[in-house]
């Protein structure tokens, strides 16, 4: 769930109802580098949480923080703005670190390719007392006084709770998107096929009509008033039909309240967007004028308008810098591993490039005609290919921190896994030194050996020297055979045959096997190997050893 939560959030994995052309990008506030949900839970709780974590314990919970459609500004397409520098979505940010804690909030992401703007939060469930704990953290008492410090955050926008104890039942994404067709049909077989709002085309006035222009403006504005009123009547029958049919379900009450809320908005944009219009058909009309004009004193010989030349000098200027900002902002955040990538990510937004001539040196064309040369863009002030060779380098050094820190957590897994085995290990061989009555003197040390079967009594019989060690397969009572084509060897011997057994360990991992000691005897062995014990000469004595009183 971790690694779909991820994919979803960070639009790795397919979302059926994002939008791709989305105007304004999805943003992550704290969890910059992409990392996976799972992998940053488990490093937080290794920081806190002592006591040990359950398999299936909950590592990470998701919250959703938004506000209703209405809320948000929207353009004359219907779109919300860009919320990404807003103080609302700073908020958000920190009402979630206040509430769980700076470092327990892993993600913070806003997604604006959806119908309205949200934040999706990713939360490590630590307690105040260091205890990893979704069940305290997330519960129907604390999600009501979640809800309740979130409204009182939000007061400062302009926002109130919703129904609190409300009967309303969550519903996943996929379910909820079902009943919404399912009510959609329903609704439509009600109230006949849908009307969609159009723009009123207004076409150019003809030659004809330009030379008498009140009389076209009044037909043309005529026209514009009676589609628009016709539009507008449509839409407000419909939405009262719909309100009525509504309304005769008692349980769809709160469900009328917000789709009149939304009625309200669709009027406002519906006005706003027909005033619009009528602004920019009078701004057509007087630009048309003044190109018919341009145009027949540049046929009969006059120089441009000093004040036409000026505008055309601020636009390119604009544009320049527009063109500046796009190499900039592609050059950080641009999916690219070369030159020739990187143009291509910029071409993708518009711009065209070609190469330059002694006619036109050229090389950028803006998406409004507007051309420059590399020298006019130098973005950030410097040369292109030192800043693509300095991104690329950067973005490969975060490549292989990224690799290396993996690999490390990898090494430190195996690690943990081979500390578990041998904890195991040693604590059936000091088992068995008990059971079998094996009298281990405080200046011993002693050893297990993992090793293949088929070696394992020669092994044993390498090790049983004299007095000084002695080894021997042994099995504890209770505990079920290895399964694994591998037999244990447990090992005790004297300080001062500690710089000859390291040898012998040696031959016992490169045929395949483990060796595991007590940290003590490790730390005590490794000491002897740097500066061996003086130990008197003796010949190794054949038969079973007496020096260490074996069962006695």
């Amino acid at each position: 769930q971790a690694d779909k939560a991820t994919g979803h959030n960070y639009r790795t994995d397919r979302v059926l109802n994002a939008d791709e052309q989305a105007p304004h990008p999805n943003v992550e506030f704290i969890n910059t580098a992409g990392r996976g949900y799972w992998e940053l839970a488990e490093e937080r709780i290794a920081e806190v949480v002592t006591r040990k974590v359950r398999d299936d314990q909950v590592r990470c919970m998701e919250v959703i923080l938004t506000a209703s459609p209405e809320f948000f500004e929207r353009d004359e397409n219907g779109r919300a703005v860009n919320m990404a520098d807003s103080q609302w979505a700073k908020d958000q940010v920190d009402f979630l670190k206040k509430t769980f804690g700076e470092k327990n909030v892993l993600s913070c992401t806003l997604h604006q390719d959806e119908k309205s703007p949200h934040f999706h939060a990713v939360i490590v469930p630590i307690t105040e007392d260091g205890r990893l704990s979704a069940k305290d953290l997330f519960n129907p008492k604390t999600l009501t006084s979640y809800q309740s410090q979130y409204a009182e955050s939000m007061q400062v926008h302009g926002l109130e709770r919703g129904v609190e104890h409300s009967q309303a039942k969550h519903q996943d994404m996929k379910r909820m998107y079902a009943q919404q067709a399912e009510s959609s049909a329903e609704v439509r077989a009600q109230l006949g096929p849908a009307s969609v709002y159009q723009d009123v085309e207004v076409k150019r006035p003809s030659v004809r009509e330009a030379l008498n222009l009140p009389a076209w403006e009044a037909k043309t504005t005529a026209q514009v008033n009676e589609q628009a009123r016709a539009q507008v009547e449509a839409a407000n029958q419909r939405a009262k039909k719909a309100t009525d049919l509504a309304q005769e379900n008692a349980a769809a009450k709160e469900q009328v309240r917000v789709l009149q809320k939304q009625l309200e908005t669709v009027e406002a944009l519906k006005e706003k967007n027909y005033e619009g219009m009528k602004q920019a058909q009078g701004e057509l009309k007087r630009a048309e004028q003044e190109k018919i004009r341009l145009a027949i004193d540049l046929v009969q010989g006059k120089v441009a308008p000093a004040s036409l030349l000026q505008m055309g000098a601020e636009q390119r200027e604009k544009d320049r810098l527009e063109t500046k900002r796009v190499f900039e902002v592609h050059l950080v955040k641009g999916d690219y591993s070369d030159f020739q990538t990187y143009v291509g990510g910029i071409r993708k937004q518009g711009f065209k490039f070609r190469n330059s001539t002694p006619d036109n040196p050229n090389q950028v064309e803006h998406p409004t005609g507007s051309a420059f040369t590399y020298a006019e863009i130098r973005p950030n002030g410097r040369k292109m290919g030192e800043q693509l060779e300095e991104q690329l380098q950067a973005r490969q050094e975060r490549a292989e921190k990224l690799a290396l820190e993996a690999k490390q957590a990898e090494i430190r897994k195996v690690e943990q896994a081979r500390q578990q085995v041998a904890t195991k290990e040693l604590s059936l061989m000091d088992r068995a030194f008990k059971i079998y009555r094996w009298k281990v003197s405080s200046e011993a040390l002693t050893a297990c050996l993992i090793v293949p079967e088929d070696i394992a009594d020669k092994v044993a019989e390498s090790l049983r020297i004299g007095g000084r060690s002695y080894a021997a397969s042994l099995g504890v009572q209770g505990e079920p055979s290895r399964g694994d084509s591998m037999k244990v060897v447990y090992v005790k011997y004297e300080p001062g045959f500690a710089h000859q057994i390291g040898g012998h360990f040696d031959k016992v991992r490169r045929s395949g096997g483990q060796v595991y000691e007590h940290a003590g005897s490790q730390s005590r062995r490794e000491q002897f190997e740097v500066k061996p014990q003086a130990q008197p000469i003796r010949q190794r004595e054949q038969g079973p050893s007496k020096g260490f009183e074996i069962g006695g």
